[in-house]
């Protein structure tokens, strides 16, 4: 079996990392997320083209998306909505 990375939140949805594999994970998904933000400066002194803001959208599509996969598949506990209700 593999080493879960992350745990289940105990409120709301999601999970949160649990050992320092997760952290790091957490961590590179941000640098991702802020290098592909880059792509919106623009070159010139004006604002984004549209080809910058799809080729954003696309870069953050992927990364988003690979980092849910990630999480998911190394989350000790299922991934469902809790609340103070005690719903676990």
């Amino acid at each position: 079996m593999a080493e879960m990375w992350f745990k289940s939140k105990s409120y709301g949805y999601g999970a949160a990392p649990a050992k320092w594999k997760g952290w790091v994970a957490t961590f590179v998904f941000v640098l991702l997320t802020l290098a592909a933000s880059l792509m919106l400066l623009p070159m010139k002194p004006a604002m984004p083209n549209v080809a910058q803001w799809v080729m954003w959208a696309a870069a953050m599509t992927l990364v988003t998306t690979g980092f849910i996969v990630l999480a998911r598949a190394r989350t000790a506990g299922a991934w469902k909505w809790r609340n103070e209700s005690g719903d676990k």
